[in-house]
């Protein structure tokens, strides 16, 4: 964990070093800049170089991971629209995936230089201090985060309705922009939980690991366990307000 930690810190200088990032259009509300494909090949030369025969699961490549191995699921830049207009709440995410499950996850703000660590089995970690999840606060008391799923202007009024149910129901709501990092927030307690429709394996599948181990329960929106190979509604609270969390998404959408 600790060659990790260094990689993601060194890499993380190319996002607080980018100096007007040249930025290309994926598709609606879909961005990718030069600073996310040079933290990518920065850590895949690096990983390659260390870990010889191991997969590489990334958000800027064309992807046909093979799971019979162990493989690094990626977000060089989660929270690129962030990273572009100088909302700093953006990270570099990076998880191991083995054996059917994540056995490694670190998530690094360079901007606050935060940096989020777990390894399977062994507790959370903000900065090598333990972290938890809240464990006590009704749902009246804590704050929400909930992704808005910008790629998907279709499902916008199912947001506005989320929105409104967390709203009256929280103690008040939040969007940070970055799944990643929202994951991370819902790990230290900062928030109570986080929501989003639709996320892909390397915006959740460190934040998911980090978030398990700091005690919350982490999920998609029909309460099943998140598989990592593919996208996915998620779901993560603090095992006292996840059911309260998961009966909201219910009523609201009528699951």
């Amino acid at each position: 964990m600790e060659q990790i930690k260094k990689l993601l810190r060194d890499a993380g200088a190319l996002m607080t070093g980018a100096r007007d990032a040249q930025v290309s259009k994926k598709g609606r509300s879909n961005y990718v800049t030069d600073t996310d494909v040079a933290v990518q090949e920065f850590l895949r030369e690096a990983l390659n170089a260390r870990y010889p025969g191991y997969g590489f699961f990334s958000e800027e490549q064309e992807n046909h991971p093979d799971f019979s191995r162990p493989v690094w699921i990626l977000d060089p830049i989660d929270g690129t629209a962030n990273f572009i207009s100088r909302y700093r709440q953006s990270a570099i995410s990076l998880a191991l995936y083995e054996r059917g499950t994540v056995a490694l996850g670190a998530v690094y703000n360079p901007f606050t230089q935060e940096l989020f660590s777990a390894e399977r089995g062994g507790g959370a970690f903000l900065n090598d201090q333990p972290i938890q999840a809240e464990r006590q606060a009704a749902l009246e008391d804590v704050l929400v985060d909930l992704g808005t799923m910008p790629y998907y202007k279709d499902r916008a009024e199912e947001v506005g309705r989320l929105a409104t149910a967390i709203l009256l129901r929280a103690s008040d709501l939040r969007r940070c922009g970055s799944a990643a990092l929202a994951l991370c927030h819902t790990a230290d307690g900062r928030i109570g939980g986080m929501m989003e429709g639709i996320l892909n394996p390397w915006d959740y599948a460190a934040g998911m690991l980090i978030a398990s181990e700091a005690g919350a329960r982490v999920t998609d929106w029909e309460g099943n366990p998140l598989s990592c190979r593919n996208a996915a509604s998620v779901l993560a609270a603090g095992n006292g307000l996840h059911p309260a969390l998961l009966k909201l998404i219910r009523e609201v959408l009528k699951k």
